[in-house]
């Protein structure tokens, strides 16, 4: 019996103690290859608002809401917080 072929997605995160599990593999998600890649919060957001240039990624909820209001809908957010700081 073969294995199922696993999803493979690309993905952009900043480097704090909740997403540094992911970015050196000690965790890995069940049926995703993700491929990984540490950005800078203001990069990661206007790549990703600009060129749509991950499959998933952290976004600026007020960013998101600005594109919201201006009529973007490409994107579905989920409310997960890697970093709890203002």
């Amino acid at each position: 019996m073969s294995r199922p072929a696993e999803l493979e997605l690309s993905a952009a995160v900043t480097v704090n103690e909740r997403t540094q599990p992911l970015l050196d593999g000690v965790v890995k998600p069940a049926g995703i290859r993700l491929v990984i890649g540490p950005l800078g919060a203001g990069d990661m957001f206007w790549r990703q608002l600009k060129f749509a240039e991950f499959d998933v990624s952290e976004m600026s909820l007020s960013d998101l809401m600005i594109a919201t209001a201006r009529g973007n809908r490409d994107w579905v957010a989920l409310p997960v917080y890697t970093l709890r700081r203002f």
